[in-house]
């Protein structure tokens, strides 16, 4: 081999080399930002066992996340999310867990957006509707004394309530990066949580669909509102997320059950979800006059229990329930012909698993998705062939399963 070739070749392995590590530290950088790897300085680009190990796990949980394809191992896709725009909140942090107490302390909230014009003030208010028409909350504009402070700021900015006059600890890194945050609230009936959203983006403000290569501001403002009123990582408008702000505020009087609606908007962000209000279709069976029910499932500090194709959704610490909901509505994946479920239970990895007419299906929670690759058939899990039915599924602290089928576990 010419001394060229050799030159050529150890030119290519350095190039390979480099850019793989550019990607794992921009892979770290973003995990660290957004809650998913420790941030201590020591991690940060550490190439010891325990930290390849953290990175794993970590690229692994942000697939798990954002439903990406992968094994914890850095992929073209994963890559790809990571720079897409997106809320500076972390997917993962300690206010995921933290106590309800925090969360505001009166359900008759006051808003403003400084400084702004009639057509944004006309989509403020819109985005605080959707959340007031799924929950018991109130919302009015007030811009004196907002309990939610909405304003546009840009690159390393400041608190916008006098009271605090301090620097914001999330600054802004120019368009197509962070496009909004927010600030949870902490249960002090005196605070005030900011909403800022980056000024340097090109925003639709109108309350239409979005020309492409802009953002929508109802879709952002609706989103930054949840983290506001104390909801973690969430999609706005999805259905878990209106049991989460019902379970925190109680759910409005005589209101109708949530229908999801999946819509694509042409922004540059992925489809989001966005929910209406309807009825189930005259569904006047009631929970206590069963005299028996398929599955129950407790997850999230909520019990669902099934009937049929319906389910009912309690609040463990609450002592009423409402009408149920029809699975089909939620579960566009289920068949046609689908009758009931006979099994239900969560994975460690958050995962939940329904066995439904010989066939089983996994699920994100609380996305509530088809996982890619599903639905299988019992056969596909070891389950015989002979199986009639599959009765209940444990799942122990282990990682073990026992699924009880006809007569046999």
């Amino acid at each position: 081999m010419s001394l060229a070739r050799v030159i050529t070749c150890a030119i290519i392995i350095v190039v390979a080399v480099n850019c793989k590590s550019s990607e794992n530290e921009i892979a770290i950088s973003y995990l660290q930002k957004y809650g998913y790897l420790d941030n201590s300085g020591a991690q940060r680009f550490s190439s010891s066992y325990n930290t390849t190990q953290e990175l794993h796990r970590a690229v692994s949980l942000f697939q798990e996340f954002y439903r990406l394809p992968g094994d914890g191992e850095l992929n073209e896709e994963t890559l790809n999310r990571m720079g897409k725009p997106r809320c500076g909140v972390e997917d993962i942090s300690e206010r995921t867990f933290a106590p309800l107490s925090d969360k505001w302390p009166r359900k008759h909230l006051k808003w403003n957006f400084h400084l702004a014009n009639d057509i944004i003030l006309k989509t403020t208010r819109a985005a605080f509707d959707l959340w007031a028409a799924n929950s018991s909350l109130m919302f009015e504009r007030d811009s004196l004394n907002p309990d939610i402070l909405i304003s546009f700021r840009e690159g390393r900015h400041a608190m916008l309530y006098s009271r605090r006059n301090e620097p914001c600890s999330s600054a802004f890194r120019g368009p197509n990066k962070d496009v909004a945050h927010a600030f949870f609230p902490t249960g002090d009936p005196n605070f005030v949580s900011e909403v800022h959203v980056d000024k340097a983006e090109t925003w639709h403000i109108q309350l239409t669909k979005n020309p492409p290569e802009t953002y929508n501001l109802l879709q952002t403002l609706m989103h930054e509102i949840g983290h506001a009123l104390r909801l973690a990582a969430h999609l706005p408008r999805r259905f878990e997320d209106v049991f989460s702000i019902q379970h925190l505020y109680g759910a409005k009087k005589n209101a109708k059950v949530p229908k999801v609606i999946t819509t694509t908007t042409p922004t540059t962000t992925t489809t989001t979800t966005t929910i209406a209000t309807t009825t189930t279709k005259d569904v006047e069976m009631d929970l206590c006059t069963l005299r028996n029910v398929d599955t129950v499932l407790i997850t999230n500090g909520r019990l669902y229990i099934s009937h049929e194709r319906y389910v009912w959704s309690i609040d463990i610490d609450g002592k009423t329930y409402k009408k149920p909901l029809l699975l089909t509505d939620y579960m566009k994946f289920l068949p046609k012909n689908f009758t009931r479920l006979t099994a239900a239970y969560q994975k460690p990895s958050g995962n939940i698993m329904l066995f439904a007419d010989n066939m089983s299906y996994m699920i994100t929670y609380p996305r509530l998705t088809l996982v890619s690759t599903w639905p299988r058939s019992y056969t596909d899990l070891g389950i015989p062939d002979t199986a009639r039915k599959v009765n209940a599924v444990l799942n122990t602290n282990e990682g073990r399963t026992f699924v009880i089928y006809d007569d046999n576990v």
